[in-house]
């Protein structure tokens, strides 16, 4: 390595980590809040289609109100509830794994991630699972639970569970083989609820 990319090597190691934190701090303050909703301000990649529900959904489905967005190019949709966050939705990209995060705003001090998906190859997926179960540790007061025989939008996957012990909340990551790739979906339990695989 030069003398001088090692800067640039611990830059970029602080903002992962930055936000990685982030991530989960943020998941802990909307478990404890009602579920996070975006606007029809979308980019280009994700459009809004309402959804029209019945009084009779309304009661039996907590979703049935919530928008619908659906990404083409990582071909999913999710729903998000638009009274939680009035502001919308605002995506970003990272140059990792092909990674999609969504962000959705409640006001403009506010931004919540409500919804992360990696795209990888199939390969990859002990060294992925590796990681994640590294961040969680009973030493950052969490608890992991892995069920190696879950379903995931209707496909056999790894589910990862890490349960907060110091604000009694969870949060679930799935690692879904689909396509020769490998899908790793992570958010809020309501809002991985909604998800679907497009194709």
């Amino acid at each position: 390595m030069r003398k001088g990319s090692a800067p640039i090597v611990v830059v970029a190691v602080i903002v992962g980590l930055i936000v990685t934190i982030g991530f989960f701090a943020k998941d802990k303050m909307l478990s404890k809040k009602q579920e996070p909703n975006p606007t029809t301000s979308q980019q280009a990649t994700i459009q809004a289609t309402p959804t029209i529900s019945t009084p009779l959904q309304q009661s039996s489905d907590p979703t049935a109100n919530w928008e619908t967005y659906r990404n083409q190019k990582y071909g999913f949709s999710i729903k998000i509830d638009p009274e939680a966050y009035p502001l919308g939705i605002r995506k970003s990209e990272g140059a990792i794994g092909r990674q999609l995060f969504i962000n959705a705003v409640r006001d403009p001090a506010r931004v919540d991630t409500v919804f992360t998906i990696s795209v990888y190859s199939q390969d990859s997926k002990t060294k992925q699972i590796s990681l994640v179960k590294n961040e969680c540790t009973p030493k950052a007061n969490k608890i992991l639970e892995e069920n190696t025989n879950s379903v995931f939008a209707g496909i056999k996957a790894t589910k990862l569970t890490c349960k907060d012990t110091v604000f009694n909340n969870s949060k679930s990551t799935y690692f879904v083989e689909k396509n020769d790739n490998l899908y790793i979906i992570h958010g809020t339990d309501q809002i991985l609820s909604t998800f679907k695989f497009l194709q």
